[in-house]
């Protein structure tokens, strides 16, 4: 039976949305017999001590790469620390993958596929693109026109390489087939709920009432990384219009190059309706993400197809419905329309945000039917069905 290699920046204890799918599927195949070796940096996504560079989790061998430390809040630092990974990546597997191997290569740092490709080519190893994002083009405005086409040919001849290849949504599958990859070497595997996130009532929440909030308060949670491809803008002037006054709370739970402009934001116009808490541990979610009534979250219209929210999968394990601000024909506009678990609202319409926020905080009755749809739509996306699936790739694969 062939090894399995997952190949991301970022895995177990790690808190970011990619690390703890990439956990989930390793301890997944190691369950089920297959020898698993993960192959992460020694760093986590929000900084802090190196962790050990070896260690056995569920089953799974973790390699952890005596990578570069500089953390996001400098583009120089973050552009060594994605080389460093590359470089130490591609040689880790280079050494370590024997014939007939199976490869499974995320999107962190971007790029990577073109090296580990090249190097399951030289070992005669077989890879699977995990697409989580698609590069180069979620930062086609901040690059040259000649880069970019020399980084999308670089890309589209690591898809075509690979043995298959995985994406996230169906947009995602359309540009990726786009790319000139045969649709048989293309499956859509969503990302997928935790199924020990369970919903929690407001008054039985315990974070919620320890970060002093009770049940006649309308709290509106944001949950996760609020990077460049969220716009922030619609709900901050939206907040900034009710400050003061309705009951209603902003709760920012997370992290990001946003998630600090947006304090800053904040504080420069004086609100006093929002709070903000960190990232909280993967065992404490049902609590954090059940602190609020409502949860929002964005996707700036020109990333679609590029990257698909995985915060949705989290809210709607935790039966709690959702304001998408973006485009409603979107990945998430689409599952709106098939599951009613959410409401849409496009980027820039401040006025239709107020609305729908004093309509909702005054009709908890019509929340609650939302929420439950919510929770209902999660049983689509439960991660026992999704490792399913990946397990027959890996089966055809090794097969």
């Amino acid at each position: 039976m062939p090894s399995i290699f997952i190949v991301n920046r970022f895995y177990y204890p790690d808190h970011s949305a990619t690390a703890q799918i990439a956990s989930d599927l390793g301890a997944h195949f190691a369950q089920n017999g297959w020898a698993v070796r993960a192959v992460s940096s020694r760093y986590r996504y929000d900084g802090g001590a190196p962790m050990a560079p070896h260690e056995d989790v569920a089953g799974v061998a973790i390699r952890r790469l005596r990578t570069t430390g500089f953390g996001r809040s400098h583009k120089l630092g973050r552009l060594i620390d994605y080389a460093s990974f590359y470089l130490l990546a591609c040689m880790h597997i280079l050494l370590a993958a024997k014939r007939g191997d199976i490869v499974i290569c995320k999107t962190d740092p971007p790029l990577l596929s073109a090296g580990i490709a090249l190097v399951c080519q030289l070992r005669r190893a077989r890879m699977i693109n995990w697409l989580q994002d698609m590069f180069p083009e979620v930062a086609v405005t901040i690059l040259p026109r000649p880069v970019f086409t020399l980084l999308a040919w670089v890309r589209n001849r690591s898809l075509r390489s690979a043995k298959h290849n995985v994406v996230i949504g169906t947009m995602m599958a359309a540009r990726v087939q786009a790319a000139g990859v045969e649709v048989s070497s293309i499956s859509c595997i969503p990302n997928w709920t935790d199924d020990d996130i369970v919903p929690i009532n407001g008054a039985d929440n315990q974070l919620r009432r320890s970060w002093g909030f009770d049940v006649q308060d309308f709290v509106v949670s944001y949950s996760g990384n609020l990077g460049f491809a969220h716009d922030y803008t619609t709900l901050l002037d939206a907040a900034a219009q009710i400050d003061g006054k309705l009951r209603v709370h902003f709760l920012m739970i997370g992290g990001g190059g946003g998630f600090a402009a947006l304090q800053t934001e904040v504080i420069k116009r004086g609100l006093s309706n929002f709070h903000f808490r960190p990232y909280q541990p993967r065992c404490d979610l049902s609590h954090s993400l059940s602190a609020g009534d409502l949860h929002w979250f964005s996707l700036k219209p020109e990333m679609e197809g590029l990257i698909v929210p995985s915060k949705l999968y989290g809210i709607i394990a935790a039966g709690r419905p959702f304001i998408f601000i973006g485009n409603n024909d979107g990945e998430v506009g689409q599952f709106i329309a098939r599951h009613g678990a959410g409401y849409a609202v496009t980027i820039g319409d401040t006025a239709a945000l107020v609305r729908l926020l004093e309509q909702l905080a005054q009709d908890r009755k019509q929340l609650a039917v939302v929420g439950q749809q919510a929770l209902a739509a999660s049983s689509d996306y439960r991660r026992a069905s999704a490792l399913a699936r990946w397990h027959e790739v890996i089966r055809a694969i090794a097969e």
